[in-house]
């Protein structure tokens, strides 16, 4: 029998330490590829992840094939890099539980605190720059619910920090990908906020492939 964890109780947390997105009418429909209708599964132990954007996650901790349009308006860019972020919030607090089996890893605990902070901090960004723009966005409850969507599963018999490690490595990628397409865009603040970010992404990205087990591994 299968063991799901959800990230139900990280999104509310998530959300009400990061406050509201600027609101608009919870039915109202975001253009663009909505990344909060992909579901993360993991495959076996030792096999990929997929990371329901058209690409997967190796091993070695690459993407591949991601699948977003060539385009992206500043209102889409600024939805979907926050739920991307809430995702990882959320991710982060559950690696940081007890019952996941990583807490007491000093690189895991550090990785997931910082990806705490660094991802609220990001969001509290955007939403500022949502109210700067005076563009209308999702408010947090139609955020929440697409949040929910993306859950982190850990099946019995898999590794809870291979399973981690995959989907931060597919969340970033992610989100780098949707970042160099805001920001190859002349869409002024939004751009160049998308430009600015890519370096700290990277750097994410980075950290979330030396997570891998098979890294650990090569370097002990």
């Amino acid at each position: 029998m299968k063991t799901i964890q959800t990230l139900t109780s990280a999104v509310i947390a998530g959300l009400l330490s990061i406050g509201a997105v600027p609101t608009m009418a919870d039915d109202d429909t975001m253009t663009g590829t909505d990344m909060g209708d992909a579901t993360r599964t993991p495959g076996p132990t030792g096999t990929p992840a997929t990371t329901g954007q058209g690409g997967s996650a190796s091993r070695a901790g690459m993407v591949t094939e991601p699948n977003y349009p060539q385009g992206v308006s500043a209102v889409t860019f600024i939805e979907e890099a926050s739920e991307k972020n809430y995702t990882i919030i959320n991710a982060a607090e559950l690696a940081l539980e007890k019952e996941s089996g990583v807490a007491e890893d000093p690189q895991v605990r550090e990785f997931a605190q910082q990806m705490i902070e660094e991802h609220r901090r990001l969001n509290h960004k955007l939403t500022e720059l949502a109210a700067q723009e005076q563009l209308e966005v999702s408010g947090s409850a139609a955020l929440m619910d697409r949040a929910q969507r993306l859950v982190l599963e850990v099946r019995e018999g898999d590794s809870f920090l291979e399973v981690y490690a995959n989907n931060q490595v597919a969340d970033h990628q992610a989100l780098i990908d949707l970042y160099e397409r805001m920001a190859n865009t002349e869409d002024g603040e939004v751009s160049r906020f998308a430009q600015n970010a890519l370096a700290e992404l990277e750097e994410h990205l980075e950290l979330a492939r030396d997570l891998h087990p098979q890294a650990h591994a090569e370097r002990d």
